[in-house]
């Protein structure tokens, strides 16, 4: 979250500059905006391929007990990848 929240707030600061600035802001700062924003994207997507297969092994471990199956219809794993075939 504070990777992506970074992220944000860099775009917000560039905007408070006004006038002919930010074109100049905008193409000094238009390399390093493309890898925080790929930045941001690749932490994402680790993040979400962590989940996936944390939810993966936790099934494998604990699938057949009724406090697991409990605990999966009260709660939300957060945003995962699809799963492999």
């Amino acid at each position: 979250i504070a990777w992506t929240a970074s992220f944000l707030a860099s775009i917000a600061a560039i905007f408070c500059v006004s006038g002919l600035k930010l074109q100049l802001v905008l193409k000094s700062l238009a390399l390093p905006m493309l890898l925080s924003f790929s930045g941001a994207i690749g932490i994402i997507f680790v993040l979400c391929a962590a989940t996936t297969n944390l939810e993966r092994r936790q099934k494998k471990k604990y699938g057949e007990t009724p406090a697991y199956n409990n605990w999966l219809l009260n709660s939300w794993p957060g945003f995962k990848l699809p799963p492999k075939k």
